[in-house]
């Protein structure tokens, strides 16, 4: 008896070193969602909120329903592995198909595939290096730049986050050949940001919607909406002269809140009363200038 519980001791440890601690899950207990930023051309850089909103079972596989509260209006499903660190996109409404967004159980000098189908001789990523920051695992690829992520930015895979191009970034390479590639901006878990972008494009901001970001970036970073998704309070950040006025519109176009004469930065606004559902935000500066945004309550 004494020999048996050694020999299932030993076995216990063999098929615990063997499989290891599972990574952390991508998802939330309750709220999930990432902002991306991408950029098409002419000059256009736009923001896409991708929000994590029920289970669903497909072909055998739990899966998550991802909607896109932004401009390109893609839906789909995510599902993860935690114990390998990988992660799938299947989209639901472009190229209707599967994607492999990212793998932590990768090694320096493997590969990984990225789908361009305008540029397949550039579809190979090969793994730089691996490093653990802030307690998360991070893969380092080799793919750079222009048309896989927006400025200088290199392609990771961030434990507990997801890839640092967004969690579509596979669908909007395949699918968009007017691409200059995309970029997270942010990622909330139960309404506490997780991650904040770190590129000199955006400066750690959550939202964007501007054009000619080569040329002036900072000129369109006036305005600034956060948390985004929100709850029940919003900041917003507006760096245009003052005093100012905020306008609060709903998605029908209907005027629901205004607040003039503003001069402090940030403004808190309550959203309490409202409803669930995508808001536009207009700001006006006392030089008669408008800046926009939109935002998501949860």
């Amino acid at each position: 008896m004494k020999k048996l519980f050694i020999i299932l001791f030993y076995l216990t440890n063999i098929i615990w070193t063997t499989t290891g601690q599972p990574y952390k899950s991508l998802f939330g207990s309750a709220q999930t969602s990432w902002n991306v930023a991408f950029h098409i051309m002419p000059d256009w850089t736009l923001t896409d909120s991708l929000v994590v909103c029920n289970d669903t079972m497909i072909n055998g596989h739990i899966y998550k329903y991802v909607k896109d509260y932004g401009t390109s209006g893609f839906d789909g499903y995510l599902r993860e592995d935690t114990m390998t660190g990988k992660a799938w996109y299947l989209d639901n409404s472009w190229l209707k198909n599967e994607f492999l967004i990212m793998d932590l159980s990768l090694n320096v000098g493997d590969t990984f595939i990225i789908h361009q189908e305008s540029f397949p001789e550039d579809s190979i990523a090969i793994v730089d290096s691996i490093k653990y920051v802030g307690g998360n695992k991070v893969i380092f690829l080799s793919k750079c730049g222009y048309g896989i992520l927006l400025g200088s930015e290199c392609l990771s895979f961030i434990e507990g986050i997801g890839p640092n191009a967004g969690i579509i970034f596979q669908l909007y390479q395949s699918s968009n050949y007017f691409a200059e590639g995309s970029l997270l901006l942010c990622s909330h878990k139960d309404n506490v940001q997780v991650y904040s972008n770190s590129s000199p494009y955006f400066y750690g901001k959550c939202y964007v919607h501007y054009g000619g970001i080569k040329e002036n970036p900072a000129a369109y970073l006036k305005l600034s909406i956060y948390p985004n998704p929100s709850g029940d309070k919003i900041h917003i950040e507006y760096n245009g002269p003052r005093p100012y006025t905020i306008q609060i519109y709903d998605y029908s176009g209907k005027c629901i809140s205004s607040k003039t004469d503003i001069n402090s930065s940030p403004f808190d606004f309550d959203m309490i009363e409202y409803p669930h559902g995508i808001y536009l935000l207009k700001v006006k500066g006392n030089d008669g200038k408008y800046a926009t945004g939109k935002f998501l309550k949860l």
